[in-house]
């Protein structure tokens, strides 16, 4: 956290270990975590928690909860380059059902259905595909930018 500038912008930065046993900065980003103090909040905390990042199965995963809806990113390390290759998306109606997406970048598609609390049925299911040019790199990518997915 940059606490000398008023947003408190979070910077995430990954080192990788070399075969020298030295390791190397491969991203470095202040874009893609939203800052504790954004400047359209005029000062007013962002009311969300600070992301996790992790490795699970070989994938760099990222859990946010924004406004309740809690994501999960899946990067894979291609070329010295995280991409992001999965998205997963679920948010609670506050009574009996939940909303969840579901984007492949690698298969290009788009899963959204509904589920209702305690039950393995699923409703509204609707698959799309998606049309992407080429997966989006960690460092490329803004808070913003995850949103809009």
């Amino acid at each position: 956290m940059d606490v000398k500038d008023e947003t408190r912008p979070l910077k995430i930065q990954i080192f990788l270990s070399q075969p020298n046993k030295k390791l190397q900065l491969v991203v470095s980003s202040t874009k893609i975590i939203e800052s504790e103090y954004p400047a359209h909040k005029k000062g007013e905390h962002n009311g969300n928690n600070i992301p996790e990042f992790f490795i699970e199965d070989g994938n760099l995963k990222m859990l946010t909860d924004i406004n309740n809806r809690k994501s999960s990113y899946e990067f894979r390390l291609n070329q010295n380059n995280f991409k992001l290759i999965k998205i997963s998306r679920v948010i609670w109606d506050g009574k009996n059902t939940t909303s969840e997406a579901k984007i492949d970048f690698l298969a290009q598609t788009k899963l959204e259905f509904q589920q209702e609390l305690g039950s393995d049925k699923i409703l509204n299911k609707k698959t799309q595909k998606i049309k992407i040019k080429s997966l989006p790199k960690i460092q490329d990518l803004s808070f913003s930018d995850l949103e809009k997915y």
